[in-house]
């Protein structure tokens, strides 16, 4: 089986597995996101709720931003 590399992609975004990131998604609003071996995982209520693939795939062609926490 091949390695997991979820935290060489937190990686490439300035990030650690397990980090909360702000990202602002298609319809202009930040909303809270955690990289973790699974994926890339929505916040709600301050838990990892589920899996957003397709966030993940917009961040990777820019389609998304990552906002520092310290706006």
């Amino acid at each position: 089986m091949a390695e997991n590399k979820m935290a060489e992609v937190a990686k490439l975004f300035g990030k650690q597995l397990g980090e909360v990131v702000w990202i602002i998604n298609q319809k202009n609003e930040m909303v809270q996101y955690t990289f973790l071996d699974g994926g890339l995982f929505y916040i709600k209520d301050g838990i990892p709720s589920f899996n957003d693939y397709y966030m993940l795939i917009k961040l990777l062609k820019g389609k998304a931003v990552i906002i520092d926490e310290d706006r």
